[in-house]
């Protein structure tokens, strides 16, 4: 078998299983890969110079959709750039597959150019890794055994397929149509998609033993499951701790203003995944509740404080929860709402003071105002460092709007933000608002490219504090005259320029009026 036969059925085989966006890179050795995609019908394909960015945007189209797109690149260091985004995948389990072309076995170990070593490249971090051979060194079932298995593999976080291929790789497109199979029909394909959005075969978890003390914390979610969420809580008359990226904000609860205020739960049920605030586990080992159930999607607990007494792995779905006929009439629900709507208007009357006196910016305002004003139905990507925090913090929307919000907090790295919410919007089809800072936009700057040509919306808010603003919440900015040097980075740019020359509209806020004027126009 050729290498274009072969990188067609490897192809088909992707869209058989429910895969049908392809994250291309430029290169040679995977000319038949690459061959293959441009002339399947029917596939959505991203295409972009920096496979270290490519392989974010595949990874927030996993985080959108919960189906792998598929990253293509060439061999050599083209793979090892993807690493950071596979991390991240791998920390989170958000679907990837990456088909890498590689050299074939005789030139291995020879010096030939560019050739490293690719065999399990990305370590632990992938759920799985197989040596593709070269199509004329198997038989097409075996090889798409190993595709098959690879692809299901993929539905739980990143797998690496390394593809060996020999010259001649240009493939003609005369070759290409000649093996192309029968188009996968529509229904075809969303019989297999569902397969990658299936839910975990869990047991019913049985709420039967709740306590009076019973607090729901809510971590990263799908607005399928925030709706769930809200829906148990007001079955079991119980206040919700909510992440900011949980997409609720009216039950959100500053624990850094009001921590020694409120009642502490006995019992915490924890649904979804992560949570931002290092607050929280601050105030769960100081509350030491008796029993703290968690229920997520994830194949382990997250539990930093080793507080977990019972793990189900499971989707937050209403239906999966057993729950007493009269619950107990619960001791922590008016407590926490009150304080809840006290801190909303506290925060909110001193940020509009900070606003209203228009004689500087300040980042908690921004927030603010971003989720006040974002339009329902969108979709927020929140950068790490300070705009995370931000967000959590100072950015409150009411129960009716609906948001989709998300944010890197697998690694919690600032490399690849841009590209990785460009990603997300594709996977939402939503538009999307991206807050990061400058760092995470020098570290990406050349995403641009992929805002410019994103067919869904994207508005980056960028903060330009010149440098690292986190760092200077750590006891060492006080301490040493090298701080500003080796800590706080200033770096001196601003962004003008560079989104004149990838075609971005620009536009620079100077007091909060000008800000929320532009963002709302934006």
């Amino acid at each position: 078998m050729g290498n274009a036969a072969w990188s067609v059925q490897a192809i088909d085989r992707c869209v058989r299983q429910g895969i049908r966006h392809f994250f291309v890179a430029p290169g040679s050795r995977c000319t038949p890969l690459t061959m293959a995609v441009a002339q399947h019908a029917n596939l959505t394909v991203t295409q972009h110079f920096d496979e270290r960015a490519l392989a974010f945007a595949c990874l927030g189209y996993g985080k959108a959709t919960r189906v792998p797109g598929v990253f293509i690149c060439t061999s050599g260091t083209a793979v090892a750039n993807a690493l950071p985004a596979v991390v991240e995948a791998s920390q989170e389990e958000i679907p990837m597959l990456l088909l890498t072309a590689d050299r074939p076995p005789e030139l291995r170990g020879t010096g030939a150019n560019q050739t490293i070593d690719q065999v399990h490249i990305f370590g632990s971090y992938v759920r799985q890794f197989c040596d593709i051979p070269c199509p004329q060194d198997a038989s097409f079932e075996s090889l798409d055994n190993m595709l098959s298995a690879g692809i299901d593999a993929a539905s739980d976080g990143p797998v690496h397929l390394n593809c060996m291929f020999r010259e001649p790789f240009a493939s003609s497109d005369q070759a290409i149509k000649r093996a192309m199979p029968p188009e996968t029909s529509d229904s075809e394909f969303a019989s297999a998609t569902a397969n990658f959005t299936k839910n975990t075969n869990s047991p019913l978890i049985d709420l039967a033993d709740v306590t009076p003390e019973l607090l729901i914390c809510l971590g990263t979610c799908d607005v399928s499951e925030a709706a769930a969420a809200r829906q148990l809580a007001n079955q079991l008359n119980a206040p919700i701790f909510a992440d900011v990226t949980s997409g609720i904000r009216d039950a959100a609860t500053d624990l850094t203003l009001c921590s020694e205020r409120l009642p502490k739960p006995d019992f915490v049920l924890h649904l979804g995944g992560r949570i931002v605030s290092k607050r929280w586990w601050q105030f769960v080992e100081k509350a030491k509740p008796q029993h703290y159930v968690q229920v997520s999607r994830l194949r382990q607990p997250i539990d930093p404080c080793h507080t977990v007494t019972r793990f189900v792995r499971s989707e937050i779905n209403r239906e999966k929860f057993i729950v007493p006929a009269t619950p107990p009439q619960n001791q922590l629900r008016d407590a926490w709402q009150a304080e809840t709507r006290r801190i909303r208007q506290s925060v909110h009357d001193e940020l509009e003071k900070l606003s209203a006196a228009d004689n500087g910016m300040y980042e908690p305002c921004i927030a603010h105002e971003m989720g006040t004003a974002i339009p329902d139905g969108d979709a927020m990507f929140l950068g790490n460092s300070m705009p995370v925090r931000d967000m959590d913090l100072f950015g409150f929307w009411p129960a009716e709007k609906r948001l989709v919000v998300a944010a890197n907090r697998g690694a919690s790295g600032i490399d690849g933000v841009l590209a990785t919410a460009v990603g997300f919007a594709l996977g939402s089809q939503r538009r999307t608002s991206l807050i990061l800072g400058d760092l995470s936009l020098l570290y990406d700057l050349n995403s641009l490219a992929l805002v410019a040509r994103s067919p869904v919306p994207v508005v980056v808010v960028v903060i330009n504090n010149d440098g690292g603003g986190i760092f200077h919440f750590l006891p060492i900015a006080d301490e040493t005259q090298h701080f500003e040097r080796y800590f706080g980075t200033p770096h001196g740019c601003q962004f003008q320029a560079a989104c004149e020359m990838f075609g971005v509209p620009y536009a620079r806020a100077s007091s909060h009026k000008m800000f929320a004027e532009t963002y709302r126009r934006a």
